[in-house]
């Protein structure tokens, strides 16, 4: 293949992998699927474009530090990105740590929040469900979590769970229980 060789030295020189790394393509599709015409100095976006881009107007974070319940913050449902828990959530979460958290808490000893809000296009990157009770931009009037405990089995996690969850989802799996507000019914098993 020509230039190969060439291509070879000047990453040897330079340091630079054989491969790019797949972390840093999706890092990139991601900073690509953000960025917006506007950021460019001399381009004026189409006006379909500037609707879409002011759809995207940044949703207001919740703090660290609010407290949702005795045992619970918001820190805690945090995504494994980093972004914080939309605002509009907290209420929500406060619901599902007063009512459903809390008393499995007490039963079982510390609560681990293994995944909690997840961005929709974190949720797409793990194939999570494409409308997750997860993803709380999508409803923040209900919201999930997925939880560890320090003591028990997630089988008795969930029966404890049942009673909590009757307008709610519960989802068993082998080493944790999923558990949401949504106002439905919902069991399923992973």
């Amino acid at each position: 293949m020509p230039g190969a060789s060439g291509n070879r030295s000047v990453r040897a020189e330079t340091g630079a992998p054989e491969r790019i790394p797949r972390d840093w393509w999706e890092r990139l599709e991601e900073f690509l699927a953000r960025r917006h015409d506007g950021a460019e100095p001399g381009v004026k976006p189409s006006v379909g474009r500037r609707i879409i881009v002011a759809a995207r107007i940044p949703t207001p974070r919740a703090t660290d530090d609010s407290q949702l319940s005795p045992h619970f913050q918001v820190d805690e449902f945090h995504c494994h990105d980093g972004t914080a828990v939309p605002r509009a959530a907290v209420t929500a979460l406060q619901r599902l740590s007063e009512d459903v958290l809390e008393p499995l808490r007490e039963q079982f000893g510390a609560c681990t929040v293994m995944s909690g809000y997840r961005p929709t296009a974190y949720n797409e990157r793990i194939g999570g469900a494409k409308f997750s009770q997860h993803i709380y931009d999508l409803h923040p009037s209900s919201v999930a979590a997925d939880l560890i405990f320090a003591s028990g089995r997630p089988s008795e996690w969930a029966d404890a769970a049942e009673p909590l969850c009757v307008q709610g989802g519960l989802g068993r799996y082998p080493g944790f229980i999923h558990v949401d507000n949504r106002g439905t019914r919902a069991r399923w098993s992973g």
